[in-house]
């Protein structure tokens, strides 16, 4: 029989969800290939999302694509449900994961609480999960690049005038729109400003 999954919704600015997906190899600008994936995080009530293109995905990576994130969000959700990626999570448990120290002090200095997923369970950032399809399959299927910029380049593009703005399968609504009217506005929490030190 076909298994019944919950629909599990979010109050605006409450959840994001994150992972990564593989996107083949994309040129540099030495003319080299190298194997890319897409840093996706998307807001659970809106489903308003950031997409960037990295080449490994270390914790200095993971962290830096965060802090553009919530730069592109203009806040911090209140959690941000995760994969057991090993750039955040260094041991998966149910009931009290080790959470990867940096990201752990990264967290605490942003103020939201990191929220892993239950190992082999991707329905639990099933909203994630198929935006990373929707990502590789509408933006970066069977499209060769002439190098990382213009990846780049047609990624802002495509997240501005069809990712966001397109009627989302789910909730029938346009993403932009509901972030605009809605999420924006509730307490989403502004980013901190680095020190300059």
């Amino acid at each position: 029989p076909p298994k019944a999954y919950m629909v599990l919704n979010s109050l605006p600015g409450e959840e994001a969800q994150v992972d990564f997906g593989y996107i083949g190899t994309i040129k540099l600008k030495n003319g080299k290939r190298k194997k890319a994936w897409v840093f996706v995080i998307e807001l659970s009530y809106s489903r308003y999302m950031y997409v960037q293109i990295v080449f490994d995905q270390s914790v200095i990576t993971f962290l830096d694509c965060h802090k553009k994130a919530f730069k592109y969000f203009g806040g911090v959700p209140k959690t941000i449900k995760l994969d057991n990626l090993k750039a955040a999570i260094l041991e998966a448990d149910f009931y009290e994961p080790t959470i990867q120290r940096n990201y752990a002090a990264f967290a605490a200095h942003y103020g939201f609480l990191p929220e892993p997923c239950r190992v082999y369970t991707p329905t639990d950032k099933g909203k994630v999960e198929s935006n990373i399809k929707y990502v590789k399959n509408n933006c970066f299927r069977e499209r060769d690049f002439k190098d990382i910029d213009e990846a780049k380049d047609f990624l802002s593009e495509w997240l501005k005038t069809i990712a966001n703005v397109r009627i989302h399968g789910t909730t029938k609504k346009v993403p932009a729109e509901v972030f605009e009217e809605i999420e924006r506005k509730e307490p989403i929490m502004p980013p901190k400003e680095e020190s300059s030190e």
